[in-house]
């Protein structure tokens, strides 16, 4: 016997469902303001990831003042990005002979550096030691997702005075006919190595092979930094070298002047470092006063003057860059959202449903046809921006879930699908760009800030004069 609350639910659920409006409502303007305490804090954390990324040089090889002047004057130029890298490269070359007289005298330093580096490491809280004689730092042993060294895709080497030589992504139990990413003198002790999320090795060089040294540059020792492939802790929250000791021992044959030039390079260096972390040149929604660049080349100066040990970790920056990214997102949106409304209102568009739009380029002459003979031959953000989303052609669908729009599309020679990001729930719905993102939140995450709508464009072949050719991609 049915109650009314039955019937009444019953009636609920038999009623047709209206479907999401097709352009999307605004997005709350709170969600797309960078507060003042989370522009600190993004300051802060970009001034600590510069230092990972240019290498640090003793206090007298270098005047702070000179790099923190070049690092704002070229921060503010109103050059573009590939403007300021053409002007890098050209000054890279000019200082070749700089460079190798600080390598030189660098190189000098860290030999005194690593004679006694093991010893003294050895007896620092949180090493352990193999039998062999390998030393190591387990990071992240008590928290979520730890797990077997074997399990690890990412590993980074470099000496101990900060030379990276080699990075690799891929398992780290190599059992094919390549060179594995790890030594033997690793390797064979796996059973003594904790889980954990990251490790940082210290080897000497007397325990690797001749194979294994084949292409490193000479050094006592050699640092490998391992991860699993969704921890980047050691990258980007853990200093990769220790500073070179000042100079002690004879001339170097650096003068005043070559501090100076080396000084307003590094300063150059930093600024488009700092360009690429902040993403100005990625980002159309990114905006240049989210960040205060002045409290950025203040942190790096503060840690280059501290040199923040390599066991030490730094604070916890993980959550910061995805709020950003969250609020560039919602920008993204709100641009992408009015584009739509425009391009809908003057007929450009036609919509599919569930916010899917197509427009076609049909030839008229017969030669039309149906939609699933299409193949995708480009990615791109709605405004057109390819960076990240260019795909080469490949005989592939469109992502999962949306095959009923297939009958809705008319015959032509070529299409361009707009989908929303929201719909893209397997990396694979980006082929053949899935192996840039670690899972499909990253993927949304990363993606969101570009654009909020994938615009896929699919080809037909083109017959002319008895042969096939690829017909142009709509504009």
């Amino acid at each position: 016997m049915f109650t009314l609350l039955t019937l009444a639910c019953t009636a609920y659920l038999a009623e047709p469902k209206a479907e999401p409006p097709a352009i999307p409502a605004a997005a709350p303007a709170a969600a797309t303001i960078v507060s003042p305490a989370l522009r600190q804090e993004l300051s802060i954390a970009i001034g600590k990831k510069l230092r990972f990324f240019i290498p640090m040089v003793p206090p007298d090889r270098i005047d702070l003042d000179i790099v923190e002047q070049s690092f704002l004057r070229h921060v503010d130029t109103t050059k573009q990005p590939e403007e300021l890298y053409e002007q890098y490269s050209r000054e890279y070359a000019a200082l070749n002979e700089i460079f190798k007289l600080y390598n030189k005298a660098a190189d000098k330093e860290n030999e005194t550096v690593d004679a006694g580096f093991m010893l003294n490491h050895a007896r620092k809280p949180g090493v352990a030691t193999l039998d062999n004689g390998v030393q190591y730092i387990a990071l992240g042993q008590n928290m979520g997702g730890s797990s077997r060294i074997e399990n690890a895709t990412g590993v980074r080497t470099s000496t101990l005075g900060g030379k990276a030589f080699r990075i690799y992504g891929g398992p780290v139990e190599n059992k094919g006919t390549g060179t594995p990413p790890l030594p033997a003198c690793i390797r064979s002790y796996w059973l003594q190595i904790p889980d954990a999320r990251t490790w940082v090795f210290h080897i000497p060089r007397m325990l690797l092979t001749d194979e294994e040294m084949r292409t490193f540059p000479y050094a006592r020792i050699y640092v490998y930094i391992v991860t699993l492939q969704d921890d980047n802790t050691a990258w980007d929250y853990y200093a990769m070298r220790p500073l070179p000791a000042q100079t002690a021992t004879g001339e170097t044959g650096i003068t005043r002047s070559m501090v100076e030039r080396h000084s307003a390079f590094t300063g150059m260096a930093l600024a488009l470092e700092y360009l690429r972390i902040h993403g100005l040149y990625r980002y159309s929604s990114a905006e240049s006063n989210d960040i205060d660049r002045h409290t950025v080349i203040r942190t790096y100066l503060k840690l280059h003057e501290e040199v923040l040990p390599l066991e030490q970790p730094e604070q916890n920056l993980s959550g910061i860059f995805p709020q950003y990214l969250r609020i560039l997102s919602a920008r993204q949106a709100e641009r992408d959202r009015l584009i739509l409304q425009k391009k809908v209102a003057q007929g450009e568009l036609h919509p599919l449903g569930h916010g899917i739009f197509y427009t076609s380029k049909a030839d008229g002459n017969g030669s039309d046809t149906g939609f699933e003979e299409g193949r995708i031959t480009g990615i791109a953000s709605l405004e057109g921006r390819p960076r990240y989303f260019t795909g080469y052609p490949h005989p592939t669908s469109l992502p999962q879930g949306l095959d009923f729009i297939q009958d809705q599309i008319p015959p032509a020679r070529a299409w361009n699908i707009y989908v929303p990001t929201s719909l893209l729930t397997r990396k694979e719905d980006l082929y053949p760009l899935t192996d840039r993102w670690g899972s499909i939140e990253d993927m949304q995450a990363e993606i969101g800030a570009w654009t909020s709508v994938i615009v896929y464009t699919l080809t037909v072949k083109q017959p002319a004069r008895g042969r096939d050719t690829d017909i142009e991609d709509p504009e």
